[in-house]
């Protein structure tokens, strides 16, 4: 009886100790040289053909307009691991799933913008993969800016995954990002591409607020180029109070 008892006990136990991986863990669990599919739910309004995204708030549209289809959701991620590294990371949505090496299933949102916004996991990404992985973080539907933002600041990344970072962080957050924006274009200390793009993602905004923030680095900023930069952006909103501090700047 006893023998018979404690496989089963073993089938119950092993179910649970897979379970409480996490996807880092499963990932990491997968051959060297394999692709991984794992899949989660996306935010309303992404839909795609299986080859193009569509993405669509605040009532403006972003991606491919002449897709086959638009199905909503899952997002689905094809990781391509090579000797161990994350060297690809194709996002997919809509169409039919195509053959992988390792199938994870389906994993909450929160969980899977937790494992791409990782340190560990986009140190161990080329840098094709790491931009992939941050912009399917953003489809997720659960809050991605705060790890946006701190992988923004985060200066051992490199300045392209930063720089994708913001990008993002300023489609997606809104105004929310508006001040963690103004304080990666501020600081004198940092890469000046890195600030360029904080610049640029303020802009992209079009909110009162970023106009405010963009006169005052264009005014105050102590690098010319990031000044130059916000001049420019102001002068593409076509705001007319960019055009009154124009004025007032040509007139001395």
């Amino acid at each position: 009886m006893r023998a018979l008892i404690l496989p089963a006990v073993a089938l119950l136990v092993a179910p649970a100790a897979v379970t409480a991986q996490s996807l880092a863990q499963r990932v990491d669990g997968a051959p060297a040289n394999a692709v991984v599919r794992f899949s989660f739910p996306s935010k309303p309004g992404v839909c795609g053909d299986g080859e193009n995204i569509r993405i669509t708030r605040d009532g403006g549209t972003s991606g491919r307009s002449d897709l086959r289809e638009c199905v909503e959701g899952p997002v689905r991620l094809e990781i391509t691991r090579r000797d161990g590294r994350l060297a690809d990371a194709d996002v997919r949505v809509g169409g039919h799933p195509r053959g992988v090496d390792v199938e994870l299933g389906g994993v909450t949102a929160a969980a899977a913008v937790e494992y791409l916004l990782s340190d560990d996991a986009l140190r161990n990404a080329c840098a094709n993969a790491a931009q992939h992985m941050v912009f399917a973080s953003t489809l997720a539907n659960a809050e991605s800016w705060p790890a946006l933002l701190r992988l923004a600041r985060n200066r051992d990344h490199t300045a392209r995954t930063r720089k994708s970072a913001i990008f993002w962080l300023g489609n997606i957050a809104g105004e929310r990002a508006t001040g963690g924006l103004r304080s990666i274009a501020g600081n004198e200390s940092e890469d000046v591409e890195v600030r360029k793009q904080a610049v640029f993602a303020i802009a992209q905004l079009r909110t009162e607020e970023s106009v405010d923030v963009l006169i005052d680095i264009a005014r105050t900023n102590r690098d010319p180029e990031i000044r130059r930069n916000a001049f420019f952006w102001l002068g593409q909103s076509g705001n007319p109070r960019a055009l009154a501090f124009f004025e007032e700047i040509l007139k001395g």
